[in-house]
């Protein structure tokens, strides 16, 4: 007859704020931020620490990958705007990455229409 065996796991130990806290202790950043706070911090955060901040939890993913920060990411660092294509990617994080992708393949050399992922038609200005 096999015997089970129960191994005991206390709760993790975090370091938060400078002091060591249980795991069932850390609370949320829905709990402790006002929520006004998040949005503001992220629109201040580069594409960099938009991708950092997004790895943390659900929740802190969900507001990072909002359009709003990424649309001024992409007029800010390409001069481009979402609506100026048709149709206009969704989410507009995919224009941010075209772009990125764009510039790191004329950074390294490369040409050609057949390296580069197809590009969005854009609308002629009226």
């Amino acid at each position: 007859m096999p015997l089970d065996i129960i191994v005991y796991q206390p709760p993790r130990q975090l370091r938060v704020c400078g002091k060591i806290r249980h795991e069932n202790e850390v609370e949320d950043a829905r709990t402790v931020l006002p929520e006004d706070l998040v949005p503001l911090m992220c629109s201040l955060l580069n594409a960099r620490e938009l991708g950092v901040v997004a790895l943390l939890n659900k929740y802190w993913n969900s507001a990072a990958e909002r359009d709003e920060y990424w649309e001024r990411l992409c007029v800010e660092c390409f001069h481009v705007r979402s609506s100026s294509l048709h149709p206009p990617p969704s989410p507009v994080k995919r224009l941010f990455e075209f772009h990125l992708i764009a510039l790191q393949h004329c950074l390294e050399g490369l040409r050609g229409p057949a390296q580069l992922p197809q590009l969005p038609v854009i609308r002629g200005r009226n």
